[in-house]
C-alpha cells in the first residue's frame, strides 16, 4: 500500500554489538529515519521484553545515528536483542539479533 507520511525507520547495525552483564556503556545505532526525540529499547530477541538492558540516555547525532547509553542488567538474560526505534511521531524500526548480552566472566582472584 502507498501513501505519504515520511521516511521509514529501519535500524541495522549497533557498534559495539554486545556488551556484559553489568557493563555500562556507548553504543552506536545505525539506521535511517531517526529523528531528534528519537527513543530506543533494546527487546530480547522474539519479544518485547525491554525490562533486561537499561537504556540511561539517547543522543541524537543524525538521521543515521543514535548513540545510546545502555547498561544490561546484573543478571540480564545473556541472548540476543533486537535494538528498537522509535522516532517523535511514533513510527518505529527494528533490528532484529544486532546486540548480544554476554555473561560476566568471575573475577579471577590470585
Amino acid at each position: 500500500p502507498s501513501g505519504g507520511g515520511g521516511s521509514k525507520v529501519s535500524v541495522t547495525a549497533a557498534n559495539p554489538p554486545d556488551a556484559f552483564q553489568g557493563e555500562e556503556l556507548d553504543v552506536i545505532v545505525s539506521g535511517s529515519g531517526f529523528d531528534q526525540g528519537s527513543q530506543v529499547s533494546y527487546l530480547v530477541t522474539g519479544t518485547t521484553d525491554a525490562s533486561q538492558v537499561e537504556v540511561l540516555s539517547v543522543q541524537f547525532i543524525s538521521s543515521t545515528e543514535l548513540k545510546t547509553r545502555v547498561r544490561p542488567k546484573d543478571a540480564a538474560l545473556p541472548t540476543e536483542y533486537d535494538i528498537q526505534v522509535q522516532t517523535s511521531s511514533g513510527r518505529k524500526g527494528k533490528g532484529t539479533t544486532l546486540f548480544l548480552v554476554k555473561v560476566t566472566a568471575p573475577a579471577c582472584t590470585g
